[in-house]
Order: C-alpha cells, then structure tokens, then sequence
C-alpha cells in the first residue's frame, strides 16, 4: 500500500511539473506583413460641395493619395499604389485597392490561465494612411469564420453564407480578443479524479477483504 501510494504521489507531482506551463504562461509572437501588401478600403459618399460631382471627387481623393505616395520617405510606411476597383451607385461606397509597403508586423498573444487562455492579435490598420475628407467616410472590413469573443471594430455584420464581417471606420489599430477554456486544465482534474475515485475503491475493497478474513479466523 505504501508503495502505491508513493507511485501515485509521485505520478501527482510529475503531472503538475508538466503542466505548469500549460495552467499559467503567455507567449508573443510577431507575424511580418506581406511585402509588398495589397488592401481594399471602401470610401462612402457623406457630401458633395456645392456645385461638383462625385466622379469628379473621387478623382481628386484619387489624384492627392497617388500625390502623397510619391512624396513619402521611402522607408517609412506608406500607400505605393491607389486604384479604383468597383463602384455601388446604391449606396455611394467606391472599392479602393491599395498597395501598402514598410507596414508593422502583425502581433499574436497568448495568455494561459488556470481556467482561461487569452488570446490577442492586432494589425496594422491602412485607414491611418489615408488623408482627412469631409466628402468620403472610410471603411476597411476582416470576415470570420468564427464569432470572436470582442474586437474593437465598429460594426459587425453577417454575409450571405454566415461569416461575420466586422468593419472600422476609425483609424485605431485592428484588434481581435478570443477566451478560450483551458482544457488541459479540465483533463488534469478528470484524470486526477478518476484515479482519486480508484484508490478509494480499491481501498475499500482491500478493507472489507481484511474484515472477511478476520471474521473467518
């Protein structure tokens, strides 16, 4: 009995070496963007000034945004390339394609509790790139298979075959936050349980076994 007990002490002290790191730890990891990395931001019609139209606008938003990247410090991060790619005349929202080069490295955070695993990633956002407009409201949009548990976007919609499609109109930098239960956690307590449940059994029957033969003498 001694014996059996020391195994499962010892069993008991390895298995919480082990996972100690799987109950409490964080880890960081940087993810480099592509190089060049292509975008697409969507420019929505607010106003028009007296007397213009909105192709003419748009051709000019288009004309400084080409201006500016050719005026940028060539290390920094900058637009290299604005193209317009569709129009919706139901709703006045023009498709942009930029190409976007010397942007920040994407980051990805795990933080490992007891009963929780946090897990953070943000992303460079190309609307801080685009100049101020008081005639175009800017929009840039990530889809998800999967709800996550909190973003800052400003609006979060459904698609047509159920991904969520989450949009900023701010120029803060992307975030996703998902809480996950930490499962090894929960396996450690099953296991640790069962193997509680059976040595009590076994215990028991081991005592009423030695009653049996006391009786029998």
């Amino acid at each position: 009995m001694k014996k059996l007990c020391a195994v499962f002490c010892v069993f008991l002290v390895a298995l919480m070496l082990s996972a100690c790191q799987a109950f409490h730890g964080e880890t960081s990891i940087n993810y480099p963007q592509d190089e060049p990395m292509t975008t697409t931001v969507f420019l929505q019609l607010k106003s028009l000034p007296f007397g213009s139209t909105a192709d003419t606008e748009i051709i000019k938003w288009l004309g400084k945004v080409r201006t500016d990247a050719e005026t940028a410090d060539p290390d920094s991060h900058h637009i290299l390339t604005a193209e317009l790619e569709a129009v919706s005349e139901s709703d006045a929202t023009y498709t942009i394609a930029l190409t976007l080069t010397h942007i920040p490295d994407s980051t990805w955070e795990k933080t490992v509790r007891p009963f929780k695993i946090y897990v953070r990633q943000t992303m460079y956002n190309p609307l801080a790139l685009l100049p101020d407009s008081d005639i175009f409201a800017y929009y840039v949009g990530f889809t998800s298979e999967r709800r996550h548990s909190t973003t800052n976007a400003n609006q979060m919609t459904t698609d047509e075959e159920g991904n969520y499609v989450y949009l900023w109109s701010s120029a803060e930098t992307i975030e996703f936050n998902d809480v996950y239960a930490n499962r090894t956690l929960y396996i450690g307590l099953v296991m640790i349980g069962a193997l509680t449940v059976g040595l009590i059994v076994f215990f028991i029957s081991r005592y009423c076994d030695c009653k049996k033969r006391q009786k029998q003498l």
